[in-house]
């Protein structure tokens, strides 16, 4: 499911875009580096047009 940035959290007065910002405010975190590089692999060969799935 795709969430516009501005999507509501139920029960906060939070946005779906300030919880992307507080938990990925860097990509170049140990963490988050091989998944923004599948990213931008995903999109350079076309393989991007669906959400990544956590296996």
């Amino acid at each position: 499911m795709k969430n516009p940035k501005n999507t509501p959290i139920i029960g906060t007065n939070n946005t779906i875009l300030d919880f992307w910002k507080w938990a990925f405010p860097n990509v170049q975190t140990n963490s988050l580096r091989g998944k923004f590089a599948e990213f931008l692999v995903g999109n350079a060969i076309g393989a991007a047009n669906k959400p990544r799935i956590e296996i």
